[in-house]
Parts: structure tokens; C-alpha cells; sequence
């Protein structure tokens, strides 16, 4: 295993220095290897199909450019080509009008195991609420929740990605599931109401 392990990042560090000089075949080489997870990473944080293949060809034209960067040493290379994809695709999210935040304050305290059984239902009616009320949340807090929960991404990865501690990234990730919580129990008051 440790052999694979040392063959991969020997065949990463020689395409990396291959794109170092603008050979374009190491760029077809990492769009074959990593195109595809680092497409479907874009397509969970961007709205629409074509803005994903922009930003993605964006990102990948920005690891060309600075492929003399990249360190084995600090972190694999599908790790760096993530956090460019991410970057990259936050100064797309950045484009876009804002969305209007909701505070939590005076709002009560909920256990992560009440928003884990919220969250884990398999009820029609309580997924259409928690799609509505992801439209509520801001593009950022949309992209966390994709990264940890729909990719199943290490908290610590994530972490790294927003360049904040994990321990700073669950307290964050618990507000807003905690916000979900909230929005989705309102929607639901509203439609019984009716």
C-alpha cells in the first residue's frame, strides 16, 4: 500500500512540474484524474451546470498557473486542486446578490440529536421544507453543508478550506443546522396553518 501511496505522489510531482512549464498535456493528465470529483465539487456549490464548467476551467487554468506552488509536503494534490476549485468558485458565489441573513438570536437551543432526527427523515413534506429553507441560508453556509454532509468531507478538510479550526467549523455548522431546524419547523407551522 505504501509503495501505491509513494507511486502516486512520484506521477503528482512529475506532472506538477510538467504543468510548472505550461505543458498542456499535464493539464489533460490532471483533468483525467481529478476533472471529475473536482466538476461535481464545483456542481454542489454552484447553481447551474455552466457556471460549474467555468469556474472549473478557471481553477484549472489558475493550478497551471501555479503549479510551482503546490508542496506534496503541505497536502496531496487532490486537496490543493479542491481548495483552488473553492476558491474559485467563492469568487463566482461572490458575484451574486446576496442573500438577506436570519438571526438566531432568542431562537432556543437544540441537541445535535434533535437536528440529526430532524434532518434524517425520510418525510416528503419535511424535505420540501429543509429545499426551502436552504434557499434561505447565505451561499457560504450552503457550501459548508454540502462539503461535510452531502461529500462527507473530514472536518478537519473543510476546516482548511475556510481557513478556520475545526473546533470553529463545528460551532458554525451547529448554528446552522440549528437555523435549518428553526426555518423548517416555521414552514410547517405556516402550511398547518392553512
Amino acid at each position: 500500500m505504501k509503495t501505491n501511496d509513494t507511486t502516486r505522489t512520484s506521477l503528482e510531482r512529475t506532472t506538477m512540474r510538467r504543468a510548472a512549464t505550461g505543458d498542456g498535456e499535464a493539464l489533460r493528465t490532471l483533468v483525467a484524474e481529478h476533472g471529475q470529483a473536482l466538476f461535481g465539487q464545483a456542481l454542489r456549490l454552484l447553481p447551474t451546470r455552466e457556471e460549474a464548467e467555468d469556474a472549473l476551467q478557471d481553477a484549472m487554468l489558475h493550478a497551471m498557473r501555479y503549479a510551482h506552488q503546490y508542496d506534496e509536503r503541505r497536502s496531496s494534490l487532490r486537496t490543493w486542486l479542491t481548495r483552488i476549485v473553492y476558491t474559485t468558485c467563492l469568487r463566482h458565489i461572490e458575484r451574486r446578490p446576496v442573500a438577506q441573513v436570519v438571526s438566531l438570536d432568542g431562537l432556543p437551543d437544540v441537541s445535535e440529536t434533535t437536528l440529526d432526527e430532524a434532518f434524517s427523515t425520510g418525510n416528503e413534506e419535511r424535505i420540501a421544507h429543509l429545499m426551502q429553507a436552504m434557499e434561505q441560508l447565505t451561499d457560504e453556509e450552503r457550501t459548508l453543508l454540502a462539503l461535510r454532509y452531502e461529500e462527507e468531507r473530514p472536518l478537519t478538510e473543510v476546516a482548511s478550506l475556510f481557513a478556520t479550526t475545526p473546533d470553529a467549523l463545528y460551532q458554525r455548522l451547529h448554528r446552522i443546522r440549528k437555523r435549518l431546524y428553526h426555518l423548517i419547523i416555521q414552514l410547517e407551522h405556516e402550511d398547518h396553518e392553512l
